[in-house]
């Protein structure tokens, strides 16, 4: 299953803020999280205009996880057993490896091609 959205913004509401000494007009911008899935409801969150960008990135990624972590509940996923790959939104299980290559990593993690033999030393 892959978890997909859409993302709306809108002006909530213009404020006034003392910014380097001067009162400014800044808004607040709502930011609508609708999903494409069926049964799943929609979120949002706010966030001012002034806020850099930084700031509004680690905003952004922490409500889209939050997000995800509700619908997983909604879809009726256990949060515990499962994530969404925040990249492709597809629900994914914990801890499984996918690869043949991950599974033989995890069977021998210290392969002879990985690391080289070292010679032990004297305490």
């Amino acid at each position: 299953m892959n978890i997909t959205f859409t993302i709306t913004t809108e002006v909530l509401e213009t404020v006034k803020l003392i910014v380097d000494d001067v009162e400014q007009d800044v808004n607040n911008i709502k930011y609508t999280y609708t999903p494409d899935n069926a049964g799943l409801s929609t979120k949002w969150y706010c966030l001012s205009e002034k806020h850099n960008l930084v700031m509004q990135e680690e905003k952004r990624a922490h409500f889209l996880d939050s997000f995800y972590k509700e619908w997983l509940v909604e879809a009726g996923y256990n949060t515990q057993n499962y994530k969404v790959e925040p990249t492709t939104g597809e629900v994914i299980e914990r801890g499984k490896v996918k690869t043949q290559a991950e599974v033989d990593k995890w069977l021998k993690p210290n392969a002879t091609n990985e690391l080289s033999p070292t010679t032990a030393e004297e305490i």
